[in-house]
């Protein structure tokens, strides 16, 4: 049995993952003084899996067909 809202699901997860990663460049340039290493490593972090979720969505989304 598969799981509801499956491609919703993972569209939503990636968008929150990129969408935290990106957002933190207007940021830094606003506010350069709050970036420190962690915030700026968790953001390259965050951008690594908001890809790895949207490639593995990209390849599988025939497959997730509901």
């Amino acid at each position: 049995m598969r799981l509801p809202l499956l491609r919703t699901g993972l569209i939503v997860i990636t968008s929150i993952y990129l969408l935290r990663a990106i957002l933190f460049v207007p940021l830094h340039v606003w506010r350069p003084h709050h970036s420190d290493a962690f915030a700026i490593w968790s953001s390259l972090i965050v951008l690594v899996y908001g890809t790895v979720y949207a490639a593995g969505t990209f390849r599988a989304w025939r497959y997730l067909a509901p």
